[in-house]
């Protein structure tokens, strides 16, 4: 198990990751792949808590070497991109314990997790930085992380389960579309 940070971390890349114990959504498990395997049914997935995905994915010199082609403009086209991640990156389902595929069929459990992403091309007159701001002063935020491309956020909140799921996702989006962010 990796240990927990001793202090909050920050990276250049706006990346929050709170201290223990102040959230004990840090340590919900969830589903995951490892970077490059082709997800499929027969695919084994991996489960890991919230706090090891970013302290083994939140930037790292490995991760910002993951990410370069992405953010300074190596990779430009679309599917060409979506190649990149799916080979390089590893899939994720915050919100899920998964167990003998990945859909919802395979769905053993949830996480009380939910992951929204915020990206600057839903939000042309907000600048990252400002998007930062907004995600880390609201109250539910556990975690976030720049994402790949730079170009916006992946925001950890808690959750009341799959049932909750929906509801916490519009709450979220409504109270964020009153500070000016489009999800």
């Amino acid at each position: 198990m990796i240990p927990p940070p001793s202090e909050t971390e920050t990276s250049r890349t706006m990346t929050k990751i709170p201290p223990p114990p102040t959230t004990p959504y840090l340590d919900r498990e969830f589903s995951f792949s490892e970077r490059g395997v082709r997800v499929t049914s027969k695919t084994p997935l991996l489960r890991m808590t919230l706090r090891e995905f970013l302290l083994t994915h939140a930037p790292s010199a490995e991760w910002e070497e993951i990410c370069k082609p992405l953010r300074n403009g190596i990779i430009t086209d679309r599917d060409e991109r979506k190649i990149y991640k799916r080979t390089h990156l590893p899939a994720v389902w915050p919100s899920v314990i998964l167990e003998g595929g990945a859909d919802a069929k395979h769905i053993i459990g949830q996480s009380g997790l939910i992951c929204i992403d915020i990206d600057a091309k839903d939000n042309p007159d907000k600048s990252l930085e400002e998007m930062a701001e907004a995600i880390e002063s609201d109250e539910r935020t556990v975690a976030f992380l720049e994402s790949c491309g730079g170009a916006g956020f992946a925001v950890f909140m808690g959750c009341s389960g799959l049932d909750g799921f929906e509801e916490t996702f519009r709450t979220v989006q409504e109270d964020f579309r009153e500070r000016g962010i489009t999800i």
